[in-house]
């Protein structure tokens, strides 16, 4: 299902600093990270950007939307500084890169801009989310279900650029740490090594 930026496009959401009288007040705590400096330096990067309102501020990312000229995007920069996370948004940045490069046969946002490191700007599209969260709160209708498997099958017999994707996770590694952290039991551990040992690809 082709999805708009995550929460609801029609509620107020949090306003950004510089607001005219009368603006929504703010829907969670403070941004200290979306300053008008800040804005200002997005701005400065991608001619044309203007930034109406945060979407969604994490912890983990800070999602906003606004327009250059007159295309609606997105714009998504990280909200922590953990490297972990930076690492993360580098390679989603490098998503949209192989996108651009090589189109996959669904469709995508288009990358409008990005600095590589820290700030991606991509088309903002219209649709329905089958949910505002990684695990859709709520039981799928029959008519999701068909459209997100064939969404995946699709993507699944695409082949992008040579080398473009590379693992996100050392499975075997993210196995072991949550074994030894008590989210799996020893049963677990071991059906999930033998179902890694199992794959015959990436």
């Amino acid at each position: 299902l082709p999805a708009g930026p995550p929460g609801n496009p029609d509620s107020p959401g949090s306003r950004l600093p510089g607001d005219p009288p009368g603006s929504p007040d703010h829907s969670g705590p403070p941004l200290p990270n979306l300053t008008p400096a800040v804005l200002a330096t997005i701005a400065a990067r991608c001619p044309g950007l203007r930034v109406d309102r945060v979407l969604h501020h994490g912890g983990k990312s800070m999602v906003a939307d606004g327009y250059v000229g007159e295309q609606p995007v997105v714009i998504k920069m990280p909200g922590d500084a953990d490297p972990l996370w930076r690492l993360r948004h580098r390679h989603e940045i490098g998503v949209y890169r192989i996108f651009a490069e090589h189109p996959p046969p669904v469709r995508v946002p288009r990358l409008v801009h990005t600095d590589g490191e820290s700030v991606v700007v991509i088309e903002r599209l219209e649709g329905t989310p089958l949910d505002t969260g990684r695990y859709p709160g709520r039981p799928l209708t029959e008519q999701e279900v068909r459209a997100t498997t064939g969404l995946v099958r699709t993507l699944h017999d695409w082949q992008p650029l040579p080398g473009g994707f590379g693992p996100v996770f050392a499975y075997s590694d993210r196995i072991a740490r949550y074994w030894a952290a008590g989210y799996f039991t020893d049963r677990d551990y071991r059906a999930l090594n033998r179902l890694l040992a199992r794959r015959t690809g990436p």
